[in-house]
């Protein structure tokens, strides 16, 4: 059969959504480096730590692989107990939170540096949002529902229970969430449709400064 020109964006659209990458690159605050590959090339995947304690988990096509990072090469670890993409992740190499998903399940998974263990589901199920936090103080926020239709939703985890708070101002997915330790702010930039928008969310966390 003749390939004619027309036809041409739809195999180049194709190849990009077959295509899976295992590589990782590190930022030293100026530029970013190329640095040793995953040992499971895979998409939308999720990820917890920083960079020489980190931890990359599940991925498309329901990847239930979990890999660790000690900022040189990356180790295979025990698997996810369902694996997932488009999925939420906090917290550290040791401590980590695996939460909802493809195709907007509800299950959380909690990461203990051993084995991951099912605790409490989020409230509303959801794919491809952003979170950030700790194991006993998270915050995941947007994303797609299992219709395909995005939220605003907004939960709060303190260890044991997830609890609905204030949604974001404009509903969103496909954004990232970033908090470096457990202060009592978060914040949340860009979303699909594709938007440069940047909210804080306060007040998230409880600090004990016993």
């Amino acid at each position: 059969m003749e390939l004619k020109q027309q036809d041409l964006p739809l195999v180049v659209i194709v190849q990009q959504l077959l295509n899976f990458d295992n590589e990782t690159e590190e930022y030293n605050g100026t530029s970013w480096s190329e640095q040793n590959n995953l040992n499971t090339a895979r998409r939308e995947l999720a990820g917890a730590g920083i960079q020489t304690a980190a931890l990359a988990f599940g991925g498309a096509p329901g990847d239930d692989t979990n890999e660790s990072y000690n900022g040189t090469s990356w180790t295979e670890l025990n698997d996810l107990n369902e694996g997932r993409d488009e999925l939420y992740g906090l917290g550290t190499q040791t401590s980590a939170l695996a939460i909802g998903g493809m195709p907007g399940i509800a299950a959380v998974e909690s990461w203990n540096g051993t084995s991951w263990t099912e605790v409490g589901d989020i409230n509303t199920g959801r794919k491809s949002g952003g979170a950030s936090g700790t194991t006993t103080a998270g915050v995941i926020f947007g994303g797609l529902l299992g219709d395909n239709n995005g939220t605003g939703n907004t939960e709060t985890w303190n260890g044991s229970s997830w609890t609905e708070v204030n949604n974001l101002s404009t509903t969103g997915s496909a954004g990232a969430g970033a908090n470096a330790s457990p202060y009592d702010t978060t914040l949340y930039f860009g979303r699909s449709p594709a938007a440069n928008e940047t909210e804080e969310f306060s007040s998230v966390f409880t600090i004990d400064d016993a």
